[in-house]
C-alpha cells in the first residue's frame, strides 16, 4: 500500500509487492520512498491511515490522485495513437481496416472517451491550482479515469488490433498490463466512491 506523506510516500508492507513497484515507477524524481515494513495487515492498516490522516490536511492525497490519474490518461491515449495508426496499415479484405465501421466507430469512440478524462482532470487541476475544494473533483476523476481508459485500451487492443494487441512486438500489450492497474493505485475506485458519498454528505442511513 502507497500513501503519500509530507515529504515522500509511504509504502506498508516489504516494500516488494506491486504497490511499492508501481508507486516507485509514478513517483516524482527526488520523492522519498518511505517503507515501513510492518508483517501484521492491521499494523500495515494502523500506519496508513496515520499517514493518510496526516497527508489529508496538507491535499497531498489529492496530488497522489491526479498522478495516478494523469499517468491513466496518458496510457489511454498511448493506445489510441497506436491503435489509429495500425488501422490505416492494416489491410483485410483488400482495404484497410480503417474503412470498416466497426473499427471506425471504436476509434471515434475511444478519441471521444479521451477527451472526456482530459477535461475531468484539467477541472479537478484547475480547482487545486484556485485552491479551492478539490477532494470531490479529484476523486471524481479518478473514478471515471482509471475505468474508462481501461475500457478504452481494451477496445483498442481486442476490436481494432486483435491478436496483434497480445504480441510483444507491439506496445499495447504494455498499455493492457498499465493500464489494469490504474483501479488500485492512488487509491482504489471503491475508496473514491466511498469518498465522493461522504464528502458530497449522503445519509448512512
Amino acid at each position: 500500500m502507497g500513501v503519500s506523506i509530507e515529504r515522500g510516500i509511504l509504502v506498508t508492507g516489504s516494500g516488494s509487492g506491486i504497490g511499492a513497484a508501481i508507486v516507485r515507477r509514478l513517483a516524482r524524481p527526488g520523492t522519498a520512498i518511505l517503507v515501513h515494513a510492518l508483517t501484521n495487515q492491521a499494523g500495515c492498516d494502523a500506519v496508513a491511515a496515520q499517514a493518510a490522516a496526516a497527508a489529508a490536511s496538507q491535499g497531498i492525497i489529492d496530488g497522489l490522485q491526479r498522478e495516478a490519474t494523469a499517468a491513466a490518461a496518458a496510457v489511454a491515449e498511448a493506445a489510441v495513437a497506436e491503435a489509429w495508426a495500425y488501422s490505416q496499415q492494416r489491410e483485410q479484405g483488400g482495404v484497410k481496416i480503417c474503412a470498416h465501421q466497426a473499427v471506425r466507430h471504436t476509434l471515434a469512440d475511444a478519441q471521444t472517451q479521451l477527451q472526456a478524462c482530459r477535461l475531468m482532470m484539467q477541472h479537478a487541476a484547475w480547482l487545486v491550482e484556485q485552491r479551492m475544494p478539490s477532494a470531490v473533483a479529484t476523486s471524481m476523476a479518478k473514478v471515471f479515469v482509471a475505468e474508462t481508459t481501461r475500457n478504452i485500451v481494451i477496445n483498442c487492443q481486442q476490436h481494432v488490433m486483435g491478436a496483434y494487441g497480445y504480441a510483444r512486438g507491439f506496445g499495447m500489450e504494455r498499455h493492457v498490463r498499465d493500464v489494469l492497474g490504474v483501479p488500485i493505485y492512488g487509491g482504489s475506485t471503491a475508496i473514491q466512491r466511498n469518498n465522493i458519498a461522504n464528502l458530497m454528505k449522503l445519509p448512512r442511513q
